[in-house]
């Protein structure tokens, strides 16, 4: 009888060890910095399980001030950006990225996906937002970590 409290302890045991690591997923994931030449943009880090994410659109004008890439908006504002995983800077003159589709976006062209808004103090910006990127109101926009991004033509 000791043997079969044992084995099940063991059993519900392995059964949490893995819950929490498969929640511990569903979190924030690690971002980074990339830069080249005087461009630094903000990505989310791989991973090999799918990640969710926030459920608003995000769309702006690809923009840059003082090496930071952004995204603007009509009425002037414009804030930090933290790509989905796989963005690259493949040229610094013109700037140019490289989306994980493949698809290349450069300053002046509008982009849209899946995300949301969070203050640069959230503990969803897991990457360290350079003064000079900072927008006035602190806020940080994040695309979806595995999530697409659509390009206005």
């Amino acid at each position: 009888m000791t043997n079969t409290i044992l084995k099940r302890a063991r059993v519900w045991g392995a059964l949490l060890a893995t819950g929490v690591l498969v929640l511990a997923g569903c979190g924030a994931s690690d971002q980074t910095e990339v830069s080249r030449g005087p461009y630094t943009i903000y990505i989310h880090g791989d991973s090999l399980l799918p990640r969710g994410g926030d459920d608003a659109l995000i769309q702006g004008t690809v923009v840059t001030r003082n090496g930071c890439v952004l995204l603007g908006f009509g009425n002037g504002a414009a804030y930090p950006v933290v790509w989905p995983s796989g963005t690259s800077i493949v040229d610094d003159d013109p700037l140019t990225m490289r989306l994980r589709s493949g698809d290349q976006v450069t300053v002046g062209q509008t982009v849209r996906g899946g995300g949301g808004s969070h203050d640069v103090a959230s503990p969803m910006v897991t990457v360290d937002i350079a003064d000079e990127c900072r927008s006035a109101t602190g806020e940080v926009l994040i695309f979806n970590p595995d999530g697409n991004i659509d390009l206005d033509a």
